[in-house]
């Protein structure tokens, strides 16, 4: 059933094109399959790595509060910071994204340059929205939640300093993260091009004029030095093989 199906899908043009796009649509639903899974894997590292600094700036938080007279609980002040910290780790997949397609390399480019300059602005507008939806502004003195309001909004525009810190990292370990990709990516193809011209070498030593030699040799040996041949013989063996592993690796890379 398989052969007459791949016949028809060969040779019957209006079969071929429904086979045509019925590959598209598979290899289009296992590429969507694929960037849900990264996409959902990127905020999965980055939540836990802000969740994880958030803990931290809790615990130093309940230090502050504790020395102010101040008996703020530390999950209520975990829920004040995961807040903050949330919205850099929803916002830190896109900036690697953005760095992933248009990153700084020589020759620096300073359109891009002022553009990452730009982007603190954006950034700082959305981490602040997030911030403002996710967590109601916490009243320090008053030790409770407010509602939120337009002034509250307003005022979460304060910690712009340590909002463009947060920018500031994020950006330098995407670029990192660039930097080191590019770096395996180069060493890959560099292994690969040593591999390949290995292999020209060895396909060259296997020319026919070599091999006619080298069994013409052999041959001489055969009744003079019987275990001298069986060696030379094996070790040929050994050259062949591994010349068509190489070859077969080759072909299906």
């Amino acid at each position: 059933m398989r052969m007459v199906r791949a016949y028809l899908c060969r040779f019957v043009p209006s079969i071929s094109a429904s086979c045509n796009s019925g590959y598209n649509r598979l290899h289009g639903t296992q590429f969507a399959k694929g960037l849900v899974s990264r996409v959902a894997f990127a905020y999965l590292w980055s939540i836990l790595f802000w969740m994880g600094l958030a803990s931290l700036a809790a615990g130093e938080d309940k230090v502050h509060f504790w020395e102010r007279g101040l008996h703020t609980s530390y999950w209520t002040a975990l829920l004040v910071e995961g807040g903050f910290l949330l919205s850099a780790a929803l916002l830190t997949p896109p900036i690697f994204a953005i760095v992933h397609r248009y990153p700084i390399t020589k020759p620096i480019r300073f359109g891009r340059v002022a553009g990452y300059v730009l982007g603190i602005a954006l950034y700082i507008i959305a981490c602040v929205s997030l911030r403002w939806i996710l967590v109601p502004p916490w009243n320090v003195p008053a030790q409770k939640f407010e509602q939120r309001s337009l002034h509250a909004l307003v005022t979460g525009f304060y910690v712009f300093a340590e909002i463009i810190w947060n920018f500031i990292i994020v950006l330098a370990a995407a670029h990192a993260y660039e930097y080191f990709k590019r770096a395996r990516d180069q060493e890959l193809e560099l292994q690969q091009a040593l591999a390949t011209s290995e292999l020209q070498a060895l396909k060259s030593q296997l020319h026919p004029h070599f091999l006619f030699n080298t069994l013409h040799g052999i041959s001489a040996l055969i009744d003079t030095e019987k275990e001298r041949a069986k060696t030379m013989v094996l070790k040929v063996s050994n050259l062949l093989r591994t010349a068509l592993q190489r070859a077969s690796s080759d072909v299906k890379n």
